[in-house]
């Protein structure tokens, strides 16, 4: 019995490191996405997402309803929010706008996005300056309309 009672803690134990294993690996595989929404930008602000680093400069004090995922990985944002419309300029400054012949698939790369609002296909694609429009770089999508964009860094 002693060691029938051996063998039955082992396979325990054996499964319990199994699940950790797989908890571990799950976790580096797919590391886990914050979520977070705030109504105005200086709520974002107030909740430290100026000091979280994902709250980038070009984001105008009048946005609203923003919406962001991000990662422990610096790499990896998506954030979607309105913006008064007057302020289109400013969100362009230090992008540039790419045109249907340098766009090739990256608007699929955006559309395939969990966003809120889906990104209307007339939206004007931007890149930083710095950028070479690969599905690497950050993008930024605008629907100067109606006052909504969308930033993926991936």
């Amino acid at each position: 019995m002693n060691t029938h009672v051996k063998k039955v803690g082992l396979a325990i134990a054996a499964l319990g490191l199994a699940g950790a294993g797989y908890v571990s690996v799950a976790y580096f595989l797919a590391p886990p996405v914050t979520e977070k929404h705030y109504a105005t930008y200086a709520a974002a602000v107030t909740g430290n997402a100026v000091a979280d680093h994902w709250l980038p400069d070009f984001v105008p004090k009048s946005a609203t309803n923003l919406h962001v995922r991000y990662g422990l990985d610096p790499s990896f944002l998506e954030l979607e929010f309105s913006y008064d419309v007057g302020d289109g300029t400013h969100l362009t400054a230090g992008f540039e706008q790419l045109d249907e012949a340098r766009l090739g698939s990256l608007r699929e790369v955006l559309n395939g996005r969990r966003w809120q609002q889906p990104i209307p296909q007339d939206a004007l694609l931007y890149t930083p300056t710095f950028g070479d429009a690969s599905a690497d770089t950050p993008l930024l999508a605008l629907d100067m309309k109606a006052g909504q964009a969308w930033y993926l860094v991936n």
